[in-house]
């Protein structure tokens, strides 16, 4: 089902026709024209409106291409520099002496992206239509006296928290199973020697007095 992101409305309910009682034909006729010409121009403004906020989020897009491309240019720039000096360092080292150096690891600027999905990441056309046409959820609080285990109903009905519950319930899981591969471990080498301290007597040996003569 696709997703509607931008509606212009009819004619008829940007300016509604609004009628005194006794008015003639002509006054009606008048009345009629006047409002569909609001209702056009009305239509008109939300077409610019729309057609403002696609091209500014088209705008976005592009400039975050375009310095997306413009980092990649710079680091194949500094590649094809280190490139001929990388050549002639492999043709003029022994391989002996490339393996007697020490190596270094390889560790990626790699940026992770956290909290992608909040409230000030929305669009704002998706924004106008949260707020103006989706309705608040029941009160369902009231039936919370009523539930056996304790849980919120409205928690049945909608939750924002759904995620972040699963992952924190997906962590714990991955706890516990890393604590029963521990205890599997420890089960498999058996019982620790008991270290016996009671009653035992070590044996000291005595110093010997060894003389040199002079």
């Amino acid at each position: 089902m696709p997703l509607i992101l931008r509606t212009v409305p009819p004619v008829q309910d940007n300016n509604p026709l609004v009628l005194a009682a006794g008015t003639t034909k002509e006054k009606t006729t008048d009345a009629f024209l006047q409002a569909s010409l609001v209702g056009l121009l009305n239509q008109l403004v939300h077409v610019s409106t729309c057609s403002n906020e696609i091209f500014t989020a088209l705008l976005g897009e592009a400039s975050q291409t375009a310095q997306r491309i413009s980092s990649l240019g710079q680091r194949l720039d500094s590649l094809a520099q280190n490139v001929p000096t990388l050549e002639t360092h492999h043709q003029n080292t022994s391989l002996d002496q490339m393996n007697a150096n020490p190596r270094t690891e390889f560790h990626p600027m790699a940026l992770e992206s956290s909290q992608l999905f909040m409230p000030e990441s929305i669009p704002p056309t998706l924004k106008a239509i949260y707020d103006n046409d989706c309705k608040p959820p029941p009160n369902l609080p009231l039936l919370d006296p009523y539930m056996d285990d304790g849980q919120q109903s409205l928690k049945l009905y909608t939750n924002p928290q759904f995620f972040l519950d699963e992952w924190i319930a997906e962590q714990k899981r991955q706890r516990e199973e890393a604590r029963q591969r521990r205890r599997e471990r420890r089960a498999l080498r058996g019982p620790k020697a008991e270290k016996k301290t009671e009653g035992e007597v070590k044996k000291v040996q005595k110093i010997k007095r060894v003389k040199y003569d002079p």
